[in-house]
């Protein structure tokens, strides 16, 4: 057993990387990062229920001005559900339509509170994994500065979805335009173009995410590596997420269940993968002012917490690190970059001459 700790130590100091990783292990270990990931995870499936209610809610509000939309969803329901089910979901779908203002109250409020709910967590557990106590806030001060905090990542999400859906849009409009849809390989190529998008969206958020919730000073360099590393696991998830969920879905033993339980088991994977990241980060040579020796994060060597005592201060604006409007405008840039791109594809594509 001995030579095999001997072997590893002997690894460690060769491979940097490997010692890195090992180190963040460690710290996620320590720290109880599977505990923190629970509670993320939690808050996570139980903001799909008021998200769900929010959805019915602006559905309803959409087909209430649409009578036309209304109709064909009344004939898709008769025509593929059987016997008389069809009547109660058509009643169940008209009782929702008339009461989808106080459906959009109640899911507002749900958001609110899982949301809010949602940050405290993800917020306390990236702060653990960083070693860093905050001092107690007020109450109401704590759940206005989370609020902020929840409404710029909601938007930031939703101008990322956005920036990949513009970006598949254009690869696709480019390939029908040059004529190589029937290019062996193209679906893959246009399929890694989508994915690079979406990675490059990705690190923006998750660079404001380590950067802005340790509220303590950390080096850019450290953020970015933090955040290109979860871009890259995050989009390998959600292609395994997919995949893992649709499948279950379709199993006729578990039915809708096997769905639910897969989205909590891809949930709690994904809280811990970004805080297994958050601790990679934290654990990160790069991060310091004066960055330490190899020789520091060696096994059995002082640890990154014996580091001076001036780097744990707490900065609720670290420098170097993007704030939340640098990011806003930096997606914003792009998706209007990309979007200036697809319409001068279109108007080529409509000129005659």
């Amino acid at each position: 057993m001995s030579s095999v700790g001997d072997r590893l130590a002997r690894e460690r100091a060769r491979r940097p990387w490997l010692d890195h990783l090992a180190v963040a292990g460690e710290r996620y270990q320590s720290d109880n990062g599977n505990h923190l990931a629970a509670a993320i995870t939690y808050f996570s499936v139980l903001a799909l229920f008021p998200l769900l209610l929010l959805g019915l809610s602006v559905a309803g509000f959409v087909l209430s001005g649409h009578p036309h939309l209304l109709d064909d969803l009344h004939r898709h329901i008769n025509q593929s559900v059987p016997g008389g089910s069809s009547g109660a979901i058509g009643r169940s779908v008209d009782g929702a339509i008339s009461a989808r203002g106080a459906v959009g109250i109640v899911g507002l409020i749900g958001v609110a509170y899982s949301g809010l709910g949602w940050i405290a967590n993800l917020r306390t557990a990236v702060q653990a994994l960083w070693g860093h106590r905050p001092p107690k806030q007020n109450f109401f001060l704590a759940k206005w500065r989370d609020l902020l905090v929840l409404i710029g990542l909601g938007l930031a999400l939703l101008v990322s979805l956005a920036l990949t859906a513009a970006g598949t849009a254009a690869t696709d409009l480019l390939i029908r335009e040059t004529h190589l849809s029937g290019t062996p390989g193209i679906g893959v190529f246009a399929r890694v173009i989508g994915i690079a998008v979406a990675v490059g969206a990705d690190v923006l958020i998750f660079a404001w995410m380590l950067g802005r919730l340790p509220y303590r000073q950390v080096r850019m360099r450290a953020v970015i590596k933090g955040a290109i590393f979860a871009a890259i696991g995050f989009e390998v998830l959600k292609i395994f997420g997919t995949y893992y969920i649709t499948r279950a879905g379709k199993s006729l033993t578990a039915g809708v269940l096997a769905g639910l339980i897969g989205l909590f088991v891809w949930t709690n994977l994904v809280s811990r993968f970004l805080l297994f990241v958050t601790a990679w980060t934290a654990t990160d040579p790069a991060r310091a002012e004066s960055p330490a020796p190899r020789a520091s994060v060696v096994h059995g060597a002082p640890s990154q917490d014996s580091a001076p005592s001036q780097e744990s201060a707490p900065s609720p604006e670290p420098p170097g690190v993007p704030s939340g409007a640098v990011i806003a405008a930096g997606l914003l840039g792009i998706g209007v970059a990309s979007g200036m791109a697809v319409q001068a594809i279109r108007r080529r594509r409509d000129d005659p001459g």
